[in-house]
């Protein structure tokens, strides 16, 4: 057991094999301590990088308790996300990173800008879901928008439009709609991933196990083999 552990850990027993049979073993032992602690030190480095690069935003409420600088969070002006941020959160202070454009939040994000996005509407969710995979949603949505259709005031189809939006609600064509074509994830989830790392299983080392099983029993049968040849 001594001799095992030794071997496994890389320093070392305080005796050395002087058989055929107990030096096989021995390269078999080395030789699965070298990958086990080449493949262990990998699987750290990995799950520790991760750790280390996942957002420390979790959501509005980390925004509210200002972990991130104001200046460095993106607003598009005149949107309700300003609105909400300027009624809840910064209670009336413009001190927060001003944008022209929803395209201007994928654009400050990427060249690090600014750390954060305020954003409202589908459309932002939509595109980071399946065209900016380097950025990413956190949080859950904190308050609702409404979409308007703005029609002439005095407009002889606007009973027929009423009519047909009310149909396709109904029917639940609106929903289907919905769930096409801003429910997709091109760029895969948040959690995981890319953002997870694949945990190393005991299956992906059966094979390594089973070389060294093999590696005994050759020495076991080698220790008999000599044994036997001596007393012949």
């Amino acid at each position: 057991m001594w001799y095992s552990i030794s071997n496994l850990l890389g320093f070392g027993a305080d005796f050395g094999p002087t058989t055929a049979a107990g030096r096989l073993l021995t390269i078999g032992f080395w030789m699965l301590s070298l990958i086990l602690i080449a493949t262990y030190t990998a699987q750290l480095t990995s799950f520790l990088t991760l750790k280390a690069s996942k957002s420390t935003i979790t959501g509005i409420d980390d925004i509210k308790n200002n972990k991130v600088p104001h200046s460095r969070i993106g607003i598009v002006i005149g949107t309700s996300a300003e609105e909400y941020f300027l009624k809840t959160i910064s209670q009336g202070s413009t001190n927060y990173y001003h944008l022209s454009t929803t395209q201007d939040i994928f654009i400050k994000l990427l060249d690090n800008s600014i750390d954060v996005a305020v954003a409202s509407g589908a459309s932002a969710i939509y595109a980071i879901n399946n065209l900016y995979c380097k950025l990413t949603l956190v949080g859950e949505p904190f308050y609702a928008t409404s979409i308007a259709i703005d029609l002439p005031r005095v407009w002889q189809y606007k009973q027929s439009l009423d009519v047909q939006i009310l149909q396709l609600t109904e029917s639940g064509e609106l929903e289907r709609i919905s769930a096409k074509y801003f429910n997709t994830l091109t760029c895969g989830s948040s959690s995981s991933d890319e953002s997870s790392s694949k945990k190393m299983e005991v299956q992906s080392l059966a094979g390594l196990f089973l070389t060294y099983a093999c590696v005994s029993v050759i020495a076991i049968l080698l220790h008999l083999w000599l044994k036997l040849k001596r007393h012949l």
